[in-house]
């Protein structure tokens, strides 16, 4: 791609990596403003859509670190944000398919329940 050439061939080679990169930026962008519609309306399909969320976030993480992994020579801090992303998508998709207060709010309708009950 002529628009990813650099003068000095730094980026020559790792076009492929950055055009992925900023693909699965702009997804994590679109699914995690979805996911915020999702959770104002209370909606069910939030708990499939966040875990599609995270596992979006954690793939961009991945590309991300693995063109990072060579551009820099910084294999710790690479190792560190990797954990860290696989730690956060653990925690939060098991939060939304184990919680009582997900299951009460977006399953079971409980917080649409009671704002019609309080209008009635």
């Amino acid at each position: 791609m002529a628009v990813l050439h650099s003068p000095d061939g730094w980026f020559d080679g790792r076009e492929d990596t950055a055009v992925l990169s900023v693909v699965l930026g702009v997804l994590v962008v679109l699914s995690a403003a979805y996911c915020l519609y999702l959770s104002a309306a209370s909606r069910r399909a939030i708990i499939a859509f966040a875990t599609a969320h995270y596992l979006i976030a954690a793939a961009a993480s991945l590309v991300d670190n693995a063109w990072l992994g060579t551009t820099l020579a910084a294999p710790v801090l690479n190792m560190q944000n990797l954990l860290r992303v696989i730690i956060v998508t653990m925690i939060w998709t098991a939060y939304f398919h184990k919680s009582k207060r997900v299951r009460n709010t977006f399953v079971n309708g409980a917080g649409v329940n009671k704002v019609a009950a309080v209008l009635e």
